[in-house]
């Protein structure tokens, strides 16, 4: 009877491990992506090395940041300045939506932005359906959209949420 009790207890502890092992891929597979930052072009806010949790990508908010990759699979993270429909302006170091001024209140510590015109740094006039204007908080040293254009929706990854090393919510 006692070997029937201790049977039964690895048993159940197999199989409580094996329902652990089970939610923690399911949590990192389609939950909680975890990510490495390997450049600077997010500092000082995000600097290298740090390591990052995303969620998969629901929707998105203005100076939300994101991993994504682009077509040759290099995976970049950057911070969204302008959504689907919007034009996007920099004059004297001040970010314009629509020509209205906007406040980047995650900026103070930004090195100076460069003035440029969305329209002439992408050929476009709006920021095209499901697609994203994004820079890095690093804009001198940053290789954003300013260079590759605008990023597709289905090139997200996730949405940055949780810095881990350090700790901080995002």
């Amino acid at each position: 009877m006692l070997t029937k009790l201790r049977k039964s207890r690895y048993f159940f502890h197999f199989l409580g491990g094996l329902c652990a092992i089970l939610v923690i891929v399911v949590l990192r597979s389609w939950v909680l992506i975890p990510a490495q930052v390997g450049g600077h072009s997010m500092m000082p806010n995000i600097k290298p090395e740090e390591s990052l949790l995303c969620t998969p990508l629901h929707s998105l908010k203005r100076f939300d940041i994101v991993i994504f990759e682009d077509s040759s699979k290099h995976t970049y993270i950057k911070r969204v300045i302008g959504l689907p429909g919007e034009t996007i302006d920099y004059k004297n170091n001040q970010l314009y939506v629509n020509g209205q001024l906007v406040k980047e209140s995650y900026a103070k510590n930004i090195v100076e932005t460069a003035d440029f015109r969305m329209d002439e740094v992408t050929k476009a006039k709006r920021i095209p359906k499901d697609h994203y204007f994004v820079l890095g908080d690093n804009r001198s040293l940053s290789y954003d959209s300013r260079m590759f254009g605008f990023v597709s929706k289905e090139n997200i990854i996730g949405r940055v949420i949780l810095r881990i090393k350090p700790f901080k919510f995002l």
